[in-house]
């Protein structure tokens, strides 16, 4: 996934349900409840997620504010925690998880702690550029140097994510451990040993702070990783690995699918984003989250506007085990 926006509306498709303030894909025809956020301690909660979207800009809060999406995920640039304090806010009252997105694998050269004098002389630590997103670099996310970008200061990535009262990051970047094949088993453990470094600090100072993957569902071997986790996003799960509107080959999804459900057995929500706007494919998606107990939303590659969610089945798997109170 690449963050560099431009606005593209996300088309709805025939057979959709408006809601307030929202339009969203039927999971069930049955009704539904609303996100239900139940106290289990002082400083913690937990939720239920009934749709989930993901806007990776920062303009145009209201439409979040007007939506009634149980967990958004946004980029934070720009975003305060009056912002934040908004938005976790539904138009009905009800809890809304909000979750930032942080690239822990890959530098930004539009972020600010990207110096100019690095275009020409990049620091070691900098790796080869992503061939399929222009403007990012794969780092060596295993150095002290990047991980001081990512947390420990107060202009640390995670520490300002902190600051704004986000509920949780949306971990970009962790597939990127891959593009790394010279470092062999230990490029996998060091991938492992940062997603858990980002969670015990993170929750040292806000607990209940969601940790939220993308991809790398191989890393769900692990039953250490999957009990630090506390959701896994995919992107791409039946549509789009050879093109846009292109149905990955069977098998690919299958090994993805025999992976995933190593999260949902584990009582981990698994969200899909898929990027087809084919009324039939969308309908075969929304078959698929139901046989699987996933969750789902529908957007535009760039992430640019608000997607559309699905709304969960009756036997999805949605629960967040914990989650930050709100202030």
């Amino acid at each position: 996934m690449g963050c560099m926006p431009a606005a593209v509306a996300v088309a709805v498709v025939a057979g959709c349900v408006s809601a307030p303030g929202a339009s969203e894909v039927s999971g069930n025809q049955a009704a539904q409840p609303t996100a239900e956020a139940v106290s289990t301690d002082a400083e913690s909660m937990t939720l239920q997620i009934q749709r989930f979207s993901v806007k990776l800009t920062s303009t145009n809060l209201a439409a979040i504010n007007r939506s009634d999406t149980d967990l958004v995920i946004i980029d934070p640039t720009g975003v305060d925690r009056r912002d934040v304090e908004r938005l976790r806010t539904q138009p009905d009252g009800s809890r809304r998880a909000v979750v930032a997105y942080i690239n822990i694998g890959e530098a930004e050269t539009y972020r600010d702690y990207w110096r100019s004098e690095w275009n020409s002389n990049p620091p070691s630590w900098v790796g080869p550029a992503n061939p399929n997103w222009a403007n990012h670099f794969y780092t060596a996310y295993w150095t002290s140097e990047w991980q001081a970008i990512l947390f420990g200061t107060p202009r640390a990535k995670l520490d300002r994510i902190l600051a704004a009262g986000f509920d949780g990051v949306f971990m970009d970047g962790v597939d990127k451990y891959m593009d790394w094949p010279g470092r062999g088993a230990r490029a996998q453990s060091d991938m492992y040993a940062l997603v858990e470094r980002i969670a015990s600090y993170a929750r040292a100072r806000t607990p209940g702070f969601l940790i939220i993957p993308n991809n790398a569902e191989n890393l769900l071997d692990s039953a250490r990783y999957r009990s630090t986790i506390d959701a896994i996003v995919k992107e791409d799960l039946f549509f789009g690995v050879p093109g846009e509107g292109q149905p990955n080959d069977p098998g690919m999804v299958s090994w993805s699918l025999r992976q995933l459900r190593l999260a949902t057995n584990d009582g981990l929500p698994v969200l899909v984003i898929e990027y087809v706007t084919d009324p039939g494919q969308r309908s075969l998606v929304v078959q698929r989250l139901r046989e699987n107990r996933m969750l789902g939303t529908f957007g535009r590659s760039d992430l640019a506007s608000l997607t559309l969610p699905v709304l969960a089945d009756a036997n999805a798997v949605n629960q967040l085990r914990s989650l930050p109170k709100a202030e």
